[in-house]
């Protein structure tokens, strides 16, 4: 296994690379780190090169309060690690990006595992107690409060116990 991190502009992103063969990349949850891919990381090493990375505000990866672009952060893991194809697999938040970024790049997708995504763009009105919590949810994005962030997502998810 290696690891270490891609410089970003205004930050860098801690990744993790183990395995042999055609890659998959894994892109984790808002309320996660890359810790939560373990057991497929286990299990897709034994014939894959399989990397994940922590995103901006997340795990080990360090940002300023700049603003960035997800896609952006996640071409700057394809180009670091000299990743010319890959399959992504992303959830949640990270499913939204991988699958921006298989739009922007699907030269670079051989294959798009998208589990619980949301889409850029749309415009779904749930709830209005789940609205306020998705504004709250995108206002400390926008703020990059990043520790509040997580808090929110993690109590909102445990709260629902869904996608």
């Amino acid at each position: 296994m290696d690891s270490g991190h891609v410089s970003v502009p205004g930050g860098a992103l801690y990744f993790e690379r183990i395995g042999r063969g055609s890659p998959i990349v894994f892109v984790h949850a808002g309320i996660a780190d890359l810790t939560m891919w373990k057991p497929q990381v286990d299990e897709f090493a034994r014939d894959h090169t399989v990397v994940c990375f922590d995103s901006r505000g997340f795990g080990r990866s360090r940002t300023d309060a700049v603003e960035f672009s997800p896609v952006d952060d996640l071409r700057a893991v394809f180009d670091h690690l000299e990743i010319g194809q890959a399959v992504l697999v992303g959830c949640s938040r990270g499913g939204q990006q991988s699958l921006d970024f298989t739009l922007e790049q699907p030269d670079r997708v051989t294959g798009l595992v998208w589990v619980c995504g949301g889409v850029s763009g749309s415009s779904h009105e749930g709830p209005a107690e789940q609205t306020a919590i998705f504004d709250q949810i995108e206002a400390l994005w926008q703020a990059k409060d990043w520790d509040a962030l997580v808090d929110l997502e993690t109590d909102f998810a445990a709260g629902h116990r869904r996608c």
